[in-house]
């Protein structure tokens, strides 16, 4: 049985579960919409020495993925009024969204000269360090932006979490430390318990990490994606007859839900693969293959 490729696909059937409810109302329109892009540039033909004009059209065209004309307008701003520092940290993520990261690490190296503790600004420079393939610069800027942030989002433990894991498994312990922070600063969020339960298993703390599932899958109503995940623990502890129980559970559970839930993508793989698992007896130890 391949059990190794599970988290993937149990992670993508968790976020299925979460944006259920979200998905029945509809999304609100961007703040940068390209709807906006006529009535912007009629205000820079009429002000063309604005630079802040050009500003926001030029993140208007990054939203679209519009490089060239992006670039074109920070460039643009950036000559009307050299002070505008906002200029230097667009530019920046610009770049490192068109995969340009040796360019964005120049325009941010910039930004954060004249806003050297500017969270936001080493946020963006940590990440244009993991693309240039330098986790232990970005795990420094990410702490330096947590602590330069009075309220620091959860999504900040995260990212400086993984980049100390793309040093090496030597630091995962330091990233479980990470985590852990995050969840006293900001309670038992689910995806940072997600991200505890993942490090603490690939540190082979396998009852740790059970303790934190069942004390999360005791909060929540849907038990079938943490049955599954209980089951992939369990398997890289070598504890196959409790880790086939668990996925028994899950598959039951699955196959318990209404249709409505049934059947989205991601509980529909979720099921072909549990299945998969369940309903394939486990070989005989002394029984003898083809031609022996």
């Amino acid at each position: 049985m391949r059990f190794a490729s599970l988290a993937g696909w149990l992670f993508a059937a968790l976020r299925f579960a979460a944006l259920e409810t979200a998905e029945a109302a509809p999304a609100a329109a961007p703040a940068n919409s390209t709807n906006a892009l006529p009535q912007l540039t009629r205000e820079i033909e009429r002000n063309p020495r604005h630079a802040d004009l050009y500003l926001k059209r030029g993140e208007i065209y990054r939203a679209a993925k519009n490089w060239d004309a992006a670039l074109a307008d920070l460039q643009q701003a950036a000559a009307i009024d050299p002070s505008l520092v906002a200029v230097d940290l667009a530019t920046a993520h610009l770049l490192l969204d068109a995969n340009w990261p040796l360019a964005g690490k120049v325009a941010i190296d910039r930004f954060l000269q004249r806003r050297p503790a500017h969270p936001e600004g080493l946020v963006t420079r940590a990440r244009a360090h993991l693309k240039l393939g330098q986790p232990q610069a970005a795990a420094d800027d990410l702490a330096q932006a947590i602590s330069a942030s009075p309220k620091p989002g959860p999504e900040l433990f995260i990212e400086h979490a993984y980049a100390l894991t793309s040093i090496g498994k030597h630091r995962t312990a330091d990233a479980l430390r990470v985590i852990e922070d995050g969840i006293r600063r900001h309670g038992p969020l689910l995806t940072l318990q997600l991200y505890a339960i993942d490090l603490e298993a690939r540190s082979q703390r396998f009852d740790d990490a059970l303790k934190r599932l069942d004390k999360v899958a005791a909060q929540s109503a849907h038990s079938e994606t943490w049955l599954a995940r209980r089951g992939e623990i369990l398997m890289l502890a070598g504890r196959e007859a409790e880790a086939r129980q668990a996925f028994t559970q899950a598959l039951t559970a699955v196959r318990a839900l209404a249709p409505a839930r049934r059947n989205t993508p991601g509980m529909m793989e979720l099921e072909k693969r549990l299945a998969g698992l369940v309903e394939t007896k486990p070989a005989s130890p002394g029984k003898a293959g083809p031609g022996n």
